[in-house]
């Protein structure tokens, strides 16, 4: 029977492989081979042994149109999550889906797909009737005595385990590869034309230094007074500190300007007060629906709606000459006190 595609939630997943237990540890050595011999099968999947001693599997089947490869298988899938020895009939949108594991492998009839729910009910009961089983996972509707009706989709959470693989590389793939093996050989020459051009532009620079260097000394030694190089004198730089006030300072001065104006007026709201070495400015905006006389002593707007004030800073001078501290006895007073942190000039 072909292998079937059927949708869980948002996944997609093949269904109806015919399982094996893999007689050595290469196991898709063992898939490929036994898929061979079959004559009929054309495709398979992997399951590796698991660390607490489950023997590896591999799933084949017949995928007649050669495509829908790296599909997860539904049953591995499955049989990663539920572990022990099961059998479960689960509704998919496609039909309905039988999967049964024992002793944590997949036997080898245990992963089937029925249209009819009669043919598929008959084969649950089958398993049930042979034993051994320590769940069985059914439709409510069935009314399998003991059977679990959770959805497939909560089972899995987006499980996916076993790509199919196709036994013999299809022919496309073959023509991509041979495709990127020319691409591969292309990109490599073209590399090789390209620093074959890098190292003759190199060499010609090389060239052209040492005739300049060559050109150089023949000129020093004629004219050797001329043509030494003369010193750079560079500009002084310009101590920007030294050209403000100290901090404290001018937080004295801002502080005594303040106590040279008033700042409640009635009917205005004080919306700004700034300070620097320019001076301190303040700023009122009217109080809208109320009369308000124009603050003495303030610029009003055009419209009297606000008014701004500007009062200049007595007593204040810039620092003058005055030089930084040596960044190596900063850094070596941090290491002294032991002080987290990171120094960073």
């Amino acid at each position: 029977m072909p292998l079937q595609k059927v949708t869980v939630g948002r996944r997609q997943y093949i269904v109806g492989l015919e399982w094996q237990v893999s007689p050595s540890g290469k196991v898709a050595d063992a898939a490929r081979e036994a898929a061979k011999q079959s004559g009929v099968y054309n495709a398979y999947v992997t399951r590796q042994p698991s660390k607490s001693g489950r023997l590896g599997q591999f799933g084949m089947g017949q995928n007649p149109q050669q495509k829908d490869w790296r599909t997860p298988s539904l049953a591995m899938s499955v049989a990663n999550v539920i572990h022990g020895s099961w059998a479960g009939a689960f509704r998919v949108r496609e039909g309905i889906v039988i999967l049964v594991v024992r002793d944590d492998l997949i036997t080898p009839d245990g992963d089937q797909f029925y249209l009819d729910e009669t043919e598929a009910r008959a084969r649950l009961f089958q398993e049930i009737n042979l034993g051994g089983l320590e769940k069985v996972f059914a439709p409510e509707a069935w009314s399998v005595t003991g059977a679990d009706n959770v959805s497939l989709v909560l089972q899995l959470q987006d499980k996916v385990d076993g790509s199919l693989q196709p036994v013999d590389i299809p022919k496309e793939w073959i023509k991509l590869v041979a495709f990127g093996a020319g691409v591969v050989a292309l990109l490599i020459v073209a590399g090789l034309l390209w620093q074959n051009y890098e190292q003759e532009q190199e060499r010609l620079r090389q060239a052209q230094l040492d005739a300049a260097r060559r050109a150089q000394e023949l000129a020093q030694q004629q004219f050797p007074s001329q043509l030494q190089p003369k010193a750079i004198e560079y500009p002084p730089p310009r101590r920007y500190w030294e050209e403000e006030p100290r901090p404290l300072e001018l937080a004295e001065a801002c502080r005594k300007a303040l106590t040279k104006s008033d700042l409640a007026y009635l009917g205005w709201d004080l919306r700004e007060i700034s300070c620097n070495k320019s001076g301190l400015s303040l700023g009122w905006i009217q109080e809208k629906g109320r009369y308000a006389k124009v603050i003495p002593e303030t610029v009003p707007d055009p419209t009297l709606t606000s008014a701004s004030k500007a009062i200049p800073l007595e007593g204040l001078v810039n620092r003058g000459k005055e030089d930084l501290l040596d960044p190596d006895v900063v850094s070596k007073r941090i290491l002294a006190q032991n002080w987290p942190g990171t120094i960073v000039r």
